[in-house]
């Protein structure tokens, strides 16, 4: 083993004795399921193995976390998608010359929206995600839960106005879309 492997070994091991019960305690509280915060700590760990220069890293525990929050942020999609957990899926979501600030600004924007999405109410939430994540029109949707269009509209404006809200609470500009 060569002397940068040794090294890269021992600062993995490290990090995984300084952090690893923060990361699983991280993963608990936002899954609720030991099992599953198991699996997705693996997936973490996965993904900084497979980082070409880690000396990059300043801060390793709030990295870690960081990668947490967007190995949640994507089980949950795939769960709300209903497909299976799989690395292939994964794949084209974690670039390898993706740059680790502009990934890091990601993961945090996505997982703000996250928590606002999610605090919606189920059905405003499953008509904000048709019709922004499916591109499904409002009268697909009305359909599909069985109200009227004018309904679907409403639910929709109130939802995309309750999430505008959240985010300028805490300070994302609501209009910087994907960006």
């Amino acid at each position: 083993m060569s002397q940068p492997d040794e090294q890269r070994r021992e600062w993995f091991q490290q990090l995984v004795t300084t952090v690893g019960h923060d990361l699983l305690r991280f993963l608990r509280s936002r899954l609720g399921h030991g099992d599953l915060a198991q699996d997705l700590a693996q997936e973490v760990y996965l993904r900084l193995l497979r980082l070409d220069d880690v000396s990059l890293i300043r801060n390793p525990r709030s990295f870690v976390i960081h990668l947490a929050a967007h190995a949640v942020h994507e089980w949950r999609m795939l769960a709300r998608n209903r497909l299976q957990h799989s690395d292939e899926g994964l794949e084209p979501l974690i670039a390898e010359s993706s740059d680790p600030a502009e990934l890091l600004e990601c993961v945090d924007r996505l997982h703000h929206l996250d928590r606002i999405v999610g605090n919606l109410s189920p059905k405003r939430q499953s008509i904000l995600l048709m019709h922004r994540r499916d591109g499904m029109t409002c009268q697909q949707i009305a359909t599909r839960v069985n109200l009227s269009v004018g309904m679907v509209k409403k639910h929709l404006a109130r939802a995309l106005a309750e999430c505008h809200e959240q985010l300028r609470e805490i300070g994302m500009d609501p209009n910087n879309e994907g960006r």
